[in-house]
């Protein structure tokens, strides 16, 4: 990925996904999302769900934690997962707690916890890492590696 943080570069391989963000990378991170969570099977409510959820941990770290941070989505165990680090600094791990209806700023970490299965906060010296997760609808066959780039052939049946 180099040396300059801001240097954004992405790769999908098999079933995962990781790319550096940056402060105007917010839009090109949604889109991406979107695209696997849509490509991972879980569309809808549920997926739209997500997407949301990735994009405030993204902003979070672009105002909070440095103003870039690296995203790593992947698929297990019939999940899908998403990891965001950021490099603001040593961090305290935040309180998750519902923002006063008073209150501008401050939803982030909130909203993204009620729209996944688990949220997770891990403080470390340089930052802070977020992973959110959520069941998918069914585990795609292995049969045949995903590829975001088009929609996966479903195996023959064995029935025929």
């Amino acid at each position: 990925m180099g040396t300059d943080p801001y240097h954004t570069e992405s790769r999908a391989t098999g079933t995962f996904v990781s790319t550096r963000f940056g402060s105007s990378d917010l839009s090109r991170m949604r889109t991406l999302v979107a695209a696997y969570v849509r490509a991972a099977g879980l569309t809808g409510t549920a997926g739209n769900d997500f997407v949301v959820a990735v994009n405030e941990l993204v902003a979070n770290a672009i105002r909070h934690g440095g103003g870039y941070g690296d995203l790593d989505l992947h698929r297990h165990d019939g999940n899908l997962s998403c990891v965001v680090t950021d490099y603001g600094g040593p961090a305290a791990v935040p309180a998750i707690a519902p923002p006063a209806s008073t209150q501008f700023n401050g939803r982030g970490l909130w909203i993204a916890r009620q729209l996944t299965d688990t949220l997770d906060l891990r403080g470390r010296p340089d930052g802070l890492t977020v992973t959110v997760s959520t069941r998918l609808p069914h585990t795609p066959s292995p049969q045949a590696p995903w590829n975001p780039g088009r929609p996966r052939t479903p195996p023959p049946s064995p029935h025929r």
